[in-house]
Parts: structure tokens; C-alpha cells; sequence
């Protein structure tokens, strides 16, 4: 099984982590959607709910079961456009730092490692493979939300909503109140949540991968130690970015509410501790990555093989 990011050191299918990572995107969306539904609905309102389970009770009773499916759509594009990006992004990156690498660290002539010369990604040393991935992680995080801002602020917004409106026209409306910077509300915080998020995710997926390999004694490009890797890493981005999440969400709700546009990071956060609110509904989130990156690493491995085969 390939390691997260497509390691491989070739050019010839340089357009295949893009590819594998829409097709993984897309299972894990559809998998993890309902969990982060409950999520967002616990994250807007801090007294309805006593717990995950309770908001999940009362979504099916009082909306049926599809409402937990509620803003798949802009999700699923999201997950999509960022997940193809983010796997091509690091996948570049890395093979073009394992290039750089190799060639000063090995001893190689000036011109030739990039391509054909120099070592794997994989026999990097975990320091630097970490590193690796937490840099090419918190690059993407960077850029990423130019996409997806507008896309999480509807899928908020459906998730969080009873009523029948659709994507397009919650997207109008904020539109037509508030213009392209209404689209864009909250993007600091999506920001940051997604350039800490991917750092810790990559850069933790590494350094789990080498513990269980160290500790353990298991082959880092096994099977088990990827999912465990990939559950664990999961868990690890999520508690460092859920409370700018949790201010995220309540600042792409509050767009309608009037007065004085959004918070900014450090009131959004503050609000949120005082309601003792940082963590809430972190425990449906927790429990998805279970299911999430049971798929989404075998799906991108498997999409991967798919694409690369002829490339033997």
C-alpha cells in the first residue's frame, strides 16, 4: 500500500494523486457526512443537545434520517477539489525534497537527482519525512480555503438548517445580502484550521507510522500500520483544530444575525471558552475517523494501483 501521499518517484503519473485523492475524498465525505452533521448541529446550538447521540435522536425524529445527509453536495465537491489537491501537492513535493535531498546528502554531482537519481521518499529518515509532510501539509493548508470557504459556508448553513432551502439558494442569498465577502465569512479561520489541520495530520501520520514500526515492530507500509496511522492522525489534527473549527461554524451561521460582521480568532475562540463550548461535539468526530480513514486510505491506495499499474 502506498504511503499517503503517492510516494512513488516518478513523473510519468504525476497526475495520478490527484485523481486517487477526489476518488478517496469522496469516500470518506460520504461516509463521515452524518457524523459531521452532528457535529455542526452541536457546534450551533450549545443547550439543545445533552449529547451526540441525543442530537442525533432528535435529527431522525423531528427530520428523518436523509437530514443527517443534509449539504452532501457541496461537501462532496469540496472533499473532491481539496483531497485531490492536497495528495497532489504533497506527492509533488515530496518527491521533488527526497530529490533535494538525496542530492545534498549523498554526495550526488550537481545536476541529477530529480528525477531518475537520489533515493525514495520512503528512505528518508523519519525527522526529515515528517517534516516533509507537515511542511507540504501546512502549504496546502495555505491555499486550500481559497476553494472551500464558500463551499463550507453552505454546507454549514444546510447542515445546521430544518427548512427546505437548497445549496444554490443559500448561496444566492448570502450573496445577494452580503456579496463575494459574505461567501468569505470565516475564511481566517478556515485558514488556520486547515494549515494547522494538515500539518498535524500528514506530519503526526509520518511520526505514527515510524512508532509503530519502531515500538511495534511492524512493516511501516503495511496495511494495519496505515489504518492505525491514519485513525490516530485523524484524532490528533482534530483535537488541535476543533475549537477554530467550532469558531468557523459559528461565525458562517451568525452571517444573517446583523451587527457588526464576524469575530475574529481570538474573540471567536474566547466566546467559545466561556461557554465552555471549545471541544463540544468533538466526540461524533472522534468516532467518525474510525469508519473515514478505514476507507480513505485503502480507497486512495486502491486508486492508485488502478491508475499506476501500466506504469510497471
Amino acid at each position: 500500500m502506498p504511503a499517503m501521499g503517492g510516494r512513488e518517484h516518478s513523473t510519468q503519473w504525476d497526475w495520478a494523486p490527484l485523481f486517487a485523492g477526489a476518488a478517496a475524498g469522496s469516500s470518506l465525505t460520504i461516509v463521515g457526512h452524518p457524523f459531521d452533521t452532528t457535529k455542526v448541529r452541536m457546534q450551533a446550538d450549545v443547550s439543545r443537545y445533552r449529547s451526540a447521540s441525543d442530537c442525533v435522536r432528535k435529527i431522525i425524529a423531528e427530520e428523518g434520517v436523509l437530514a443527517l445527509y443534509r449539504g452532501l453536495p457541496p461537501a462532496l465537491l469540496t472533499a473532491c477539489i481539496t483531497s485531490g489537491l492536497r495528495f497532489g501537492v504533497q506527492h509533488r513535493f515530496n518527491s521533488w525534497l527526497a530529490a533535494r535531498l538525496s542530492d545534498s546528502g549523498g554526495g550526488s554531482s550537481g545536476g541529477g537527482g530529480s528525477s531518475s537519481g537520489g533515493a525514495s521518499f520512503e528512505q528518508l529518515s523519519l525527522t526529515k519525512r515528517v517534516l516533509a509532510e507537515g511542511g507540504g501539509g501546512a502549504a496546502c493548508g495555505l491555499v486550500l480555503p481559497l476553494i472551500f470557504t464558500p463551499m463550507e459556508l453552505v454546507k454549514v448553513r444546510r447542515q445546521a438548517s430544518s427548512c427546505a432551502a437548497t445549496n444554490w439558494q443559500i448561496a444566492r442569498d448570502v450573496f445577494r445580502e452580503h456579496g463575494i465577502r459574505g461567501l468569505y465569512t470565516g475564511h481566517r479561520l478556515t485558514v488556520a484550521r486547515s494549515t494547522l489541520g494538515n500539518a498535524a495530520l500528514f506530519g503526526s501520520y509520518e511520526a505514527f507510522r515510524g512508532a509503530l514500526s519502531r515500538f511495534f515492530g511492524w512493516d511501516a507500509a503495511a496495511a494495519p500500520a496505515h489504518l492505525l496511522a491514519g485513525v490516530l492522525s485523524g484524532w490528533c489534527s482534530m483535537i488541535v483544530t476543533f475549537p477554530l473549527d467550532a469558531a468557523k461554524s459559528r461565525q458562517q451561521l451568525a452571517v444573517d444575525s446583523g451587527g457588526g460582521g464576524p469575530l475574529g480568532i481570538r474573540a471567536g475562540l474566547l466566546q467559545l471558552w466561556r461557554e465552555n463550548a471549545l471541544y463540544r461535539g468533538l466526540s461524533p468526530m472522534l468516532l467518525r475517523a474510525l469508519p473515514v480513514h478505514i476507507v480513505y486510505l485503502p480507497s486512495f491506495a486502491f486508486f492508485m494501483s488502478c491508475v499506476g499499474k501500466s506504469d510497471d
